[in-house]
């Protein structure tokens, strides 16, 4: 009863009182990635930011009425150049620290949403937006899109198990209603595996803003194999980009696996370089394949059979 007292107490607090600094939406500092791309470990290393306080998963339509309420869905679009002010309003309300649903705020303390000088946007459904959120908002800072390699996920997303639920083949109606599906549909028609359609899922989003013409003056493109193999170099390139500065040691916050790590990840055993290769023993030669195959087809190929992206 006292534990539903506080988290009670915590919700009013959050709803009631909102960041006390004015927050400009082309100030807040946005994380782009894939669920169980490394966007956790990545936003709890950058949280440490001095007068940071991060937003958690706001396009999560499951548990989040924000984006819900206009429309959204979990992989929504919108094309570059597109006017949608329903939108424009939801994100500008989310960057200046207006919107405060518990979810997004469930890892955030009260004191430091309410002391924010800058905001930290975690998303793991908004790197096809990029595009139209970088022209929208102008972000002083560029947003980070975290990559990693498609079959890496594949096999995380098999294990972890939240998606067991997934059919192996795409409807017709799927491929119909949405714009990044259509232009592939023949592709994406002839899958017929669980890995082939996580994979095409990795691949649609993706290529948006791999493919863009305008990508590295846009936004800062991190791969998680980066991330792993030099953490200091990975992070300290993003700070010095950002001109901002930990509260702690980088070397430090780098040894502390993410919440969201699996126990039996080789990460999780302090193993970091074995995690970079480990989907290669949990995913067979044929899955590989049809993986590899699947997001070349979808305008992606900067991932190949080794470990390492070309970028």
């Amino acid at each position: 009863l006292r534990n539903r007292s506080i988290g009670f107490c915590r919700r009013v607090g959050f709803t009631l009182a909102g960041p006390r600094n004015t927050l400009r939406a082309e100030d807040a500092i946005v994380i782009c990635a894939d669920p169980r791309g490394g966007s956790t470990w990545l936003y709890e290393m950058l949280s440490r930011i001095n007068g940071v306080a991060g937003l958690w998963e706001p396009l999560h339509i499951g548990q989040v009425s924000h984006f819900r309420k206009i429309g959204f869905g979990w992989r929504h679009y919108i094309a570059e150049n597109e006017s949608v002010p329903a939108a424009r309003k939801a994100f500008e309300d989310l960057f200046q620290g207006r919107c405060r649903d518990p979810y997004i705020l469930h890892r955030t303390s009260f004191n430091s949403f309410r002391d924010a000088e800058l905001l930290l946007v975690k998303f793991c459904r908004a790197t096809q937006l990029l595009p139209w959120l970088s022209r929208e908002f102008g972000f002083v800072r560029r947003p980070v899109h975290l990559v990693r390699h498609p079959c890496a996920i594949v096999a995380s997303k098999i294990k972890y198990g939240a998606w067991d639920t997934v059919r192996p083949a795409f409807s017709e109606q799927d491929i119909l209603s949405d714009p990044l599906m259509r232009p592939y549909a023949d592709e994406l028609q002839r899958i017929n595996t669980i890995e082939a359609r996580l994979a095409a899922v990795w691949a649609l989003t993706n290529q948006v803003a791999l493919n863009h013409p305008q990508r590295e003056q846009r936004w800062l493109t991190v791969s998680y194999e980066g991330l792993v193999s030099s953490p200091v170099d990975t992070l300290s390139r993003v700070l010095s980009d950002w001109k901002l500065s930990l509260d702690a040691d980088i070397e430090e916050i780098i040894l502390r696996p993410s919440k969201t790590t699996l126990k039996s990840s080789p990460i999780a055993l302090g193993e970091e370089m074995a995690q970079l290769s480990y989907w290669q023993k949990s995913l067979t030669p044929s899955q590989i394949r049809s993986i590899l195959d699947t997001v070349e087809a979808l305008g992606v190929g900067i991932y190949d059979g080794g470990v390492y992206p070309r970028l």
